[in-house]
């Protein structure tokens, strides 16, 4: 029998995930500035998705998130693509997410740990 059910995978996964699109945003708004930068982006939703699919059709589900150049960024006078303001807001929902994820998987941690004390 195994504790650690398919959510806790996924959460898992989702926390790796959202860590790697923090580098990859992060690293655009460092080479915000950097002439003829091209800012990168992570699909995470569809990256996500292919990883839960897997999963459920029982085929090894391996963590390989693919990411390249924004294509809707547009490039400005000297080469670089980065917009700061879309890039913040980027930010601010990868770690409202990431933090989200990190508290369900608190919480079932949590459970496990009182059943296993008897709930005490």
């Amino acid at each position: 029998m195994n504790i650690f059910d398919r959510t806790m995978n996924v959460l898992e996964v989702s926390l790796d995930l959202r860590t790697i699109n923090q580098n990859v945003i992060s690293s655009n708004i460092t080479n915000a500035d950097t002439p003829n930068y091209k800012g990168k982006v992570m699909e995470f939703e569809e990256e996500f998705q292919n990883y839960v699919k897997n999963l459920r059709e029982g085929s090894h589900a391996s963590l390989d998130p693919k990411y390249g150049e924004d294509p809707l960024a547009l490039a400005n006078n000297d080469g670089n693509s980065v917009k700061l303001d879309r890039e913040m807001s980027r930010l601010a929902k990868n770690s409202i997410m990431y933090n989200a994820s990190a508290q369900i998987l608190s919480k079932k941690l949590n459970l496990l740990q009182f059943a296993i004390s008897g709930g005490r």
